[in-house]
């Protein structure tokens, strides 16, 4: 073989080699980057999915401690009447939405299936401690906790779970900490109910300094009767009760007034006027064995009927009537009574 020939077959050979490991090449890059794509969109994606899980998680929170704060600031009398030091009143989403604070259609859990309830405590009297936490359902891992928490805002915070707990700045498992540890407290401190390990909380503290005065509520607070209930007496000072529909009373007083009944019945009871007259225009007896009765106190001027002069046998109300004198002087007393 020529020296020429020997060269080009040489140059044909790197040509061909060098084309070779160009495909190969292309192929292995592809694999690798199959594989890479396979193992690193679906973490992206759960990565994406538990990220937007915690935002929404965090704003329902906010969204009912918001809820929660002006129902406090509403119903705060109320309230402080109910909770203790170590019982919360338990204020469910389902009361912040039928009281307006809350829009209808909010849901009661989160994300995680955690059952979300307001609860307030009062470790003072007249502080309020409040709290919109989460219990049961599945507890957030304890990586995503700390970020939770963050979200929520400096009032968020959460009960640590067992994974994390070797981590420094801990405070336990019975106790409540806030993001970045910023706040914590125990759970004899705050005795919220349902909470555990995983748990999320968002804190709000009131006084009586920026909250309302004690006073009469005009609507219904589910939940707390006596915030529609009158501790003392009340005096109208000369004004009216109108248009009540019912009025239910043990004693009915009207020193210097009168009762007018309009035209309707005392359907039980009787009427005793304490040895006073009763002036009437018209008396209408009716039932069978109803009767009038009028006395006088002096001898000599009996029972005067002003009016017509009834006779024994005549119909008042649909009863025959047949008089009666009765008494020492035949006059001291006079009966109409139905004729037998």
């Amino acid at each position: 073989m020529s020296k020429h020939c020997f060269l080009k077959s040489l140059a044909d050979f790197r040509l061909d080699d060098r084309g070779n490991s160009s495909l190969l090449g292309m192929i292995l890059a592809t694999a690798l980057g199959t594989i890479l794509i396979a193992n690193t969109v679906p973490f992206w994606l759960e990565t994406q999915h538990h990220a937007l899980m915690d935002q929404t998680t965090a704003q329902q929170i906010r969204q009912v401690s918001d809820g929660l704060a002006g129902y406090t600031k509403a119903y705060y009398s109320a309230i402080e009447g109910v909770s203790t030091a170590t019982k919360p009143a338990v204020i469910p989403i389902s009361a912040l939405v039928a009281t307006g604070f809350l829009p209808a259609g909010t849901n009661t859990v989160d994300p995680y299936g955690q059952t979300v309830v307001g609860e307030i405590l009062q470790p003072i009297a007249g502080i309020l401690v409040g709290a919109v936490v989460t219990q049961g359902g599945t507890a957030p891992a304890g990586a995503h906790l700390n970020q939770l928490a963050t979200l929520i805002g400096a009032q968020g915070g959460f009960v640590p779970t067992s994974d994390i707990l070797s981590l420094p700045g801990i405070c336990g498992t019975n106790c409540y900490q806030g993001s970045g540890g910023t706040w914590k407290a125990s759970f004899s401190q705050y005795p919220f109910t349902g909470v555990g390990p995983g748990s999320l909380i968002a804190l709000q503290q009131f006084n009586a300094n920026n909250m309302p005065q004690d006073f009469l509520y005009r609507s219904n607070i589910p939940g707390f009767p006596q915030a529609n209930q009158m501790q003392t007496s009340i005096n109208m000072n000369g004004n009216n009760l109108n248009n009540a529909n019912q009025v239910q009373t043990y004693n009915l007083n009207s020193p210097n007034g009168t009762v007018n009944m309009d035209g309707n019945s005392l359907s039980s009871g009787s009427i005793n006027t304490n040895g006073q007259p009763i002036y009437s225009g018209v008396a209408n007896i009716n039932g069978p064995t109803g009767y009038a009765q009028c006395s006088l106190p002096h001898p000599g001027y009996g029972c005067g009927l002003v009016g017509p002069t009834y006779s024994a046998g005549v119909s008042i109300g649909g009863v025959p009537i047949c008089f009666g004198v009765f008494g020492a002087d035949n006059n001291s007393a006079v009966f109409l009574v139905p004729c037998l």
